[in-house]
């Protein structure tokens, strides 16, 4: 089984970009997932790090998909 748990080189990085993310979008925030390079080994010298912000919206706050708009 693949260990999914992010390399130390990495964990200061993800606290202060989480940080971020619930100073900016609480109390809407209900997740953030780490997903690619970084759970998997691949990450290198200057490689990014991919966050997946689930977020709470009322319903009528989104009107239709993107490029449905009338205007």
């Amino acid at each position: 089984m693949t260990d999914l748990r992010p390399t130390a080189s990495i964990d200061t990085q993800l606290s202060q970009a989480r940080a971020v993310i619930e100073r900016h979008l609480a109390p809407r925030l209900l997740a953030v997932h780490l997903f690619g390079s970084a759970l998997d080994g691949g990450l290198k010298p200057y490689s990014d790090i991919d966050l997946l912000v689930f977020m709470r919206f009322a319903r009528t706050t989104i009107s239709g998909l993107p490029g449905m708009s009338k205007t």
